[in-house]
């Protein structure tokens, strides 16, 4: 918190005017395809133009107190289903995207940009229930990369003069809690092989070489390794992927088939969770379920999601706020190295140009050291550049 990130202003204000001038011209765009103007950021309106003007297909959309949902999850879901609106929802999921970051990031930094040029966010230590950190005025563990528009956003935060940013970030961090904790050895065996546990799933669950596996297959395999350790049923699973329910409940069937202990770990954690009303994590953090034995099947099945999640995300929380206690000891009498940011299972330091060589290596021992499972060891990732957008792997 103390010692923040810089931010160049010139490159905010230019990309102030940028937003202002994008979002006029995608509503323009938006309104002559509609052929009348409306409020973009309306559901409603939004559903009428969808649903009720030009009778986009409903399947597969999520059924709220209002109607269908347009939110942009769905919105990305009707893009796959109706090529002959193409352009609109694109148009559509762009002014969102945009209209967004100018109002959640751009329009608000300024405000929040102290006399040093930097940013000092706060991180929270007891906000949430797994014992992850949260970010707030901003919240930097928030800053989106996947889209060039978001990229446009992590250029803003730049390394001060004569130094370099370098993100070291845990590889897969909760699959391999996983695989630790239930023992599963197909998983074991993909990271100890150093294969990508996607494309080895998916391949198990194709009956292919990984060599032959496609991007979808690979999405699918993905959606599902992350999925089931949220609970994801077979609902989930068609609205992520657009397949139907039919093939999630086969697909999952087939998932708990070939990762046979991961099937058993997660029963065990909610029949510990029914009798005990509450779980923990590999260092004893608990969270408490107070309503996971409720008649309600819902509250129950809500409350069996968060006991399977938070023994594995809360240990990755803590194996970095371990490995960030380690780190400080290092590093706290030395000025040319500081901890900028924890983005999750990420640490965002700003290092000296000419001691990077030196450094590097004892992070990484430090982050992959922070504890030492039997079956899959942690890994890291490493990045580095002048600014959040332009991180190279090092």
């Amino acid at each position: 918190e103390s010692n923040g990130i810089l931010v160049d202003k010139k490159y905010l204000e230019k990309l102030q005017k940028e937003y202002s001038i994008k979002i006029e011209k995608t509503k323009k765009e938006i309104f002559n395809i509609s052929g009348y103007e409306l409020n973009l950021n309306s559901p409603k309106q939004i559903q009428e133009l969808l649903f009720e003007k030009l009778k986009i297909n409903k399947k597969g959309i999520k059924k709220i107190k209002t109607g269908y949902s347009t939110s942009t999850e769905d919105l990305q879901r009707i893009l796959i289903n109706n090529s002959e609106n193409k352009n609109l929802i694109e148009l559509l999921i762009n002014f969102r995207e945009i209209d967004k970051l100018k109002n959640t990031y751009i329009d608000n930094l300024f405000d929040l940009i102290k006399n040093d040029g930097k940013i000092h966010c706060s991180f929270n230590q007891s906000i949430t229930a797994t014992g992850r950190l949260s970010s707030s005025d901003p919240n930097m563990q928030n800053i989106p990369k996947r889209t060039e528009e978001g990229n446009n956003i992590r250029k803003i935060f730049i390394a001060e003069k004569n130094k370099i940013l370098v993100s070291i970030d845990y590889s897969q961090i909760e699959l391999r809690i996983a695989a630790n904790l239930a023992k599963e050895e197909k998983m074991i065996d993909s990271f100890n092989k150093n294969l990508d546990i996607h494309t080895a799933t998916a391949a198990f669950l194709n009956y292919k070489d990984i060599k032959d596996v496609t991007k979808s297959e690979r999405r699918d395999a993905k959606s599902i390794n992350f999925g089931v350790l949220y609970g994801m049923g077979p609902r989930k699973f068609s609205r992520e992927t657009g397949k139907s329910q039919e093939e999630g409940k086969k697909y999952i069937e087939k998932y708990f088939e070939i990762n046979n202990n991961i099937k058993k770990y997660i029963e065990d954690v909610k029949k510990f969770a029914h009798e005990n009303k509450f779980v923990e994590n590999i260092f004893k953090r608990r969270r408490y379920l107070r309503n996971i034995n409720s008649k309600n099947p819902m509250i129950s099945a809500r409350d069996e999601r968060m006991a399977v999640n938070m023994p594995i995300q809360g240990t990755a929380a803590d194996i970095i706020k371990i490995a960030m206690i380690n780190i400080y000891k290092y590093i706290k009498e030395k000025e040319d190295i500081k901890i900028l940011l924890q983005i999750h299972d990420e640490l965002l330091f700003e290092i000296d140009e000419d001691k990077i060589e030196e450094y590097i290596p004892i992070l990484i021992n430090k982050m992959e050291q922070a504890y030492e499972f039997k079956d899959v060891p942690l890994k890291v990732d490493v990045k580095i550049g002048k600014d959040l957008c332009n991180m190279n792997k090092y």
